[in-house]
């Protein structure tokens, strides 16, 4: 936890959930499954095996 105590930073929601500040900070969000089998199952939390 000591790690990411000098990493982390907390702001109130109407910051952290600005579409400017998320712009600026170039982020990309899918919201999709990345992988599907035969049985149509999504898996949107790993790719290839691997987070």
């Amino acid at each position: 936890m000591d790690y990411f105590a000098s990493r982390i930073v907390l702001r109130p929601q109407e910051i952290s959930n600005n579409p400017e500040i998320i712009r600026r900070l170039g982020v990309i969000a899918l919201n999709v499954g990345l992988e599907f089998d035969i049985y149509g199952h999504a898996n949107s939390t790993h790719v290839a095996g691997s987070i």
